[in-house]
């Protein structure tokens, strides 16, 4: 009985390096796959463009669409690859922490959304200054730009856009995202963390492929914080997340910036 209470903590032990190895290498070959198939897509893309426009007049309005569908098909695959790509470099990419003003990074995110905002007539409020961290500022950037932009895509036609950005006090900061958009029913709180998951059609709100919240999820993940929403259908959805660079089990490739 004793040796077999010794032999757990090893069994518990060993189970975890083999999990942790066959994750590793499930991300090392999403990235292989998603980086090396982009270039024969790119070429089957590129022929597929060329045949339509040397087949003019030798083909018909329907053959003609058919190859239309071909190329919007390569494209809409190409994007599936390149956010798999981002996913399997959000997992393996190592962590550079240091301290950020976040006050400085969220101007740097809102910058080039300068036009889609400009052309949701969004108003952005950020009712405090935000404190200044230590964390990935590249991560965290992609992280508020994910959500600031799903802020000013789902929104309802002619309605006002608002978005806050801030952050609650407590041991450590839960910073946050707000807006007064479509929201999200309670069933799907979870299935919209999902890769390639979409609840509405491809051509709605602005299109996309469904890749930004799994993303940004791994990004904070890797942070050793967590990411999760409140939302009210027809009223608005609030992102959290919260930022913790150091997590128990210490990632042995994080890099720490002074």
């Amino acid at each position: 009985m004793t040796t077999s209470n010794q032999e757990q903590p090893g069994k518990e032990r060993d189970l975890k390096a083999q999990l942790e190895q066959s994750r590793a290498e499930l991300e090392s070959f999403a990235y292989i796959v998603s980086h090396d198939l982009q270039e024969p897509l790119r070429g089957i893309n590129n022929y597929t463009r060329l045949l339509h426009e040397t087949a003019k007049g030798k083909l018909d309005e329907q053959e003609l669409a058919w190859l239309d569908r071909v190329t919007s098909l390569t494209e809409r695959m190409s994007d599936q690859l390149g956010a798999l790509l981002q996913y399997s470099r959000a997992a393996q990419q190592p962590l550079v922490v240091e301290a950020v003003n976040l006050n400085e990074l969220v101007a740097g995110v809102l910058e080039p959304l300068a036009p889609l905002i400009t052309e949701t007539a969004c108003i952005i409020t950020i009712p405090r200054l935000l404190p200044t961290v230590d964390c990935d500022s590249l991560r965290t950037a992609s992280v508020f730009e994910s959500l600031i932009t799903n802020a000013l895509k789902f929104n309802p036609s002619g309605c006002d856009i608002q978005v806050e950005i801030g952050y609650l006090v407590g041991e450590s900061p839960t910073f946050f995202v707000h807006d007064k958009g479509i929201g999200i029913p309670d069933k799907f709180h979870d299935v919209i963390f999902n890769l390639f998951r979409r609840l509405h059609g491809r051509n709605e709100y602005g299109g996309g492929i469904g890749a930004g919240l799994t993303i940004s999820r791994k990004h904070i993940e890797r942070q050793g914080g967590a990411l999760w929403l409140k939302s009210t259908p027809g009223i608005g959805t609030t992102f959290y997340f919260t930022l913790n660079p150091e997590p128990e089990d210490a990632d042995k490739d994080k890099v720490h910036v002074n």
